[in-house]
């Protein structure tokens, strides 16, 4: 599978170590928010900074992906408060963040 789009945008010029730095920041930061709001937005500036780097194609034919990790995203933040108040009732101490 072939996803590289040619083009002269500023994300064709970065440097590929930063290409993978801010690919990891776009991964994991989902997983560090706490309400539906960001985290909405979050999808969609990210979808925003696809289009401006010409990855129309690519977000058509990940779309499926796409909205599955979306999916496991939200299912993780609505089940991780849950796992804590259980914690707590049994005497556990849950350090927050």
């Amino acid at each position: 599978m072939y996803l590289y789009q040619e083009g002269k945008t500023i994300f064709h010029s970065l440097h590929p170590l930063t290409k993978l730095l801010l690919l990891f920041l776009l991964i994991s930061v989902p997983f560090l928010l706490h309400d539906f709001l960001s985290t909405l937005l979050l999808l969609l500036v990210n979808a925003v900074l696809l289009l401006t780097a010409h990855g129309k194609r690519n977000l058509l034919r990940f779309s499926k992906l796409l909205v599955l990790f979306w999916a496991f995203t939200f299912l993780i933040w609505i089940i991780v408060p849950e796992l804590r108040l259980v914690a707590e009732e049994q005497g556990v101490r849950v350090y927050r963040v």
